[in-house]
């Protein structure tokens, strides 16, 4: 009586319990993997576009090519950018090491809310001009505005 009350294990059934127990856990960690390749990502993508302005700043102050991965989508935004830069540029010199940019994500306070990107441009640590951008890579920055701090 005792045996009939008493299924037997069977080793199909263990193995079955055994893996479904890891699905959770596989899923935290492919999901805690991709959550930290975006973040590697965006931070890698904010650097690019600090770099790629600070660029470009640089080369108004050095008469030379802007970089060809920054597109302006009004032409006088590149040339109120020039205007904005040069009283920065130190005469004489060919280097304008005072000049730094920082991006952050997200748009200007008060905007239209187009910009994935805002780049704040500074001389002495003092922000000069702030531009809003829109970027998903590095490769393609289109410049949609552009605001005085």
């Amino acid at each position: 009586m005792c045996s009939m009350l008493m299924k037997p294990l069977d080793p199909g059934t263990t193995n079955r319990r055994g893996s479904r127990s890891l699905i959770p856990l596989l899923i935290l960690v492919v999901g805690g993997g991709i959550w930290v390749w975006g973040s590697i990502s965006k931070r890698n993508l904010d650097q690019s576009l600090a770099v790629s302005f600070e660029r470009a700043a640089h080369s108004v102050c050095e008469r030379s090519p802007m970089p060809g991965e920054i597109i302006w989508l009004i032409p006088s935004l590149k040339s109120d950018f020039i205007k904005a830069i040069t009283p920065w540029c130190v005469e004489g010199e060919q280097e304008a090491g005072r000049l730094a940019a920082l991006t952050t994500q997200g748009d200007i306070e008060g905007t239209s809310g187009q910009a994935s990107h805002t780049v704040t441009i500074s001389a002495d640590g003092k922000p000069v001009l702030q531009l809003r951008i829109r970027s998903t890579s590095a490769d393609a920055i289109t410049v949609v505005g552009w605001s005085t701090p």
